[in-house]
């Protein structure tokens, strides 16, 4: 890595002596954050580092990216959702327009990493996004995404045909959809089989993980509902309040109807499609 990548790092500076015993401090804000491991002594003016020090000293201070930067982590995770494979500086070169050299790219993508946007899995030359990174890209779908103009499933929204509704929202999104109302303590479920057909896992307890959480949803209900804003939102793996496997992403929200709260669920792998879902959800 080198300092000096627009919009992400700063500055990187390392000094290392005979002593490492050090402290580490963290402050974290958004999309950037300030990582700093100090060993007795040092001062710091302005992101830069002053002398005398000894131990060990590492400072990596990360500002917001820019939007290039961003334009690249959005790029990665969209390849990344359409096509499940890691993905490389070679191949965002060839598919998008950034202004830049693959080898620069190459630096940007470091730089993601070592946000903790993107991670580099074991033998790949390519990068496929954390959660840290899907939760980035969802956030910045909630804020662009337009609602769909697609009006069949406002329409069985508000003729309450909760069963016709999740019966095509399941289909429409390849997920598990979940339509609760609770003040009448009806809870409708369907799309489990789609949900894991569409699921990318390696092993019997990340499936186990998935049965679990369709069983255990109706008692976890009520606590998400009761704090659940209005409106689409997302949750990345463990942070969801329905599920807690890590492999899962959740879309969710409140909707207000003649009075009545209605919780609505759309559950699907972290590679779902956040845009389309988010569309659908805006819509109703």
């Amino acid at each position: 890595m080198m300092p000096g990548i627009k919009g992400i790092v700063r500055n990187v500076i390392r000094y290392t002596t005979v002593n490492p015993i050090h402290h580490t401090t963290r402050e974290e804000d958004n999309d950037f954050f300030i990582t700093v491991s100090i060993a007795n002594y040092a001062q710091f003016n302005s992101g830069l580092v002053s002398t005398p020090l000894t131990g060990l000293l590492t400072a990596l201070y990360l500002y917001p990216m820019d939007d290039r930067s961003a334009e690249i982590l959005e790029a990665v995770i969209q390849e990344f959702i359409n096509g499940g494979e890691p993905i490389s500086s070679g191949l965002l070169y060839e598919r998008h327009d950034f202004g830049i050299k693959p080898a620069m790219i190459r630096l940007e993508l470091d730089a993601l990493e070592s946000a903790g946007y993107l991670e580099q899995p074991h033998h790949s030359a390519g990068r496929v996004p954390t959660d840290s990174g899907y939760e980035f890209f969802a956030k910045q779908m909630l804020g662009s995404v337009p609602e769909s103009r697609e009006n069949r499933l406002k329409e069985l929204f508000e003729e309450r045909a909760w069963p016709d509704l999740l019966r095509e929202l399941s289909e429409e999104l390849g997920m598990l959809g979940v339509i609760a109302d609770l003040s009448r303590e009806m809870v409708y479920k369907a799309g489990l089989e789609q949900l894991i057909k569409n699921l990318d896992y390696e092993g019997r307890e990340e499936m186990n993980a998935v049965i679990h959480d369709f069983e255990a949803m109706d008692a976890r209900l009520p606590h998400a509902a009761e704090n659940m804003r209005e409106g689409p939102n997302v949750f990345i793996g463990k942070k969801s309040p329905v599920t807690k496997s890590e492999n899962l992403s959740v879309v969710g929200g409140n909707f207000i109807i003649d009075g009545v709260t209605i919780t609505i669920f759309a559950i699907g792998p972290k590679r779902m499609d956040y845009k389309k879902t988010i569309r659908i959800f805006k819509s109703l």
